[in-house]
């Protein structure tokens, strides 16, 4: 019994989530072992109609642009907070 907890403990710990929304205001959070946005969106288009958008932390897919992963803005310099 103890074993089967472990495993189910290991797992767990490598559940992503993506959250994801559809052209008809549904949409949901998939927790599962998939590890990248990319194979999320072939995933989720394959299982859902009219996928619109998906979310991966700050990444994201829509339909309208494809992939965008923002860029980290640098803190400027030129201001010294006390």
């Amino acid at each position: 019994m103890v074993f089967n907890q472990q495993i189910k403990d290991k797992r767990i710990n490598t559940l992503k989530s993506f959250i994801f929304s559809t052209d008809n205001d549904r949409g949901g959070v998939m927790l599962c072992d998939i590890e990248t946005l990319e194979d999320a969106v072939v995933y989720l288009n394959k299982r859902f109609p009219g996928i619109v958008k998906i979310e991966m932390g700050n990444n994201f897919w829509t339909l309208e642009k494809g992939f965008d992963v923002p860029t980290k803005k640098m803190a400027d310099n030129s201001t010294q907070c006390l």
